[in-house]
């Protein structure tokens, strides 16, 4: 008997991890748009089949996953996301920047990942930052509070770099807005099965078709 396997589940099945980190690590490609960036991770798919249905359609559903890190929560033998952080540039939604605290489990790296997001068109991807999972437990800095040098969290360590991005990034841009708004901890960015399901349901259950 013939077995149907869906085409989103081929691309969790036979994502190429390390060919994704050879390219995530590569100093040409530390900002992309979003969309560059999401083009490479459907070229870490083997066997990904292009013309296999409404390409369009998928890929736009496949994008969402990546840019929100559902796509790599969904491969659990390699991946997990210990950190989400937010910050609202302008009160409206129009500017705002999402990160996310990409674990690797076969290398062992965290990797800080960014997409800046200015209106519906402008959208890009940094890699901010790679630290070794044993080098983050032991980042340490001196606490004027307590006058002695105290081990960072996680969180602590992502938010001193996010800032450092703002201050590299965007002073003097509008700086009477940004001392307004800070990166902050939040909930993850997924959009949910029900979401999918009314925007996507044709891409949720388009089937994999082998390349011939």
């Amino acid at each position: 008997m013939l077995l149907i396997m869906k085409k989103i589940d081929h691309c969790y099945q036979n994502f190429d991890t390390n060919k994704f980190i050879k390219f995530i690590d590569d100093p040409e490609n530390k900002k992309l748009s979003s969309a560059e960036f999401s083009k490479f991770v459907i070229k870490s798919i083997n066997g990904y089949n292009y013309k296999n249905g409404n390409d369009e359609d998928f890929e736009g559903f496949l994008f969402l996953l990546i840019e929100s890190g559902e796509f790599f929560t969904k491969i659990k033998k390699d991946f997990s996301i210990n950190n989400y952080y937010m910050m609202n540039i302008t009160d409206d939604g129009m500017w705002m920047n999402q990160a996310y605290s990409l674990y690797c489990k076969k290398d062992k790296f965290h990797r800080l990942v960014c997409f800046e997001y200015a209106g519906s068109a402008q959208i890009n991807y940094l890699l901010l930052d790679k630290i070794a999972d044993n080098k983050i437990r032991k980042i340490r800095k001196y606490s004027e509070i307590e006058k002695r040098l105290i081990t960072l969290r996680r969180h602590e360590i992502h938010l001193s770099i996010l800032d450092k991005f703002n201050e590299e990034n965007y002073k003097g841009l509008n700086d009477e807005v940004l001392e307004k708004h800070d990166w902050s901890p939040c909930g993850d960015f997924n959009f949910g099965k029900k979401f999918y399901e009314k925007n996507y349901k044709e891409a949720l259950e388009l089937e994999h078709i082998e390349k011939i």
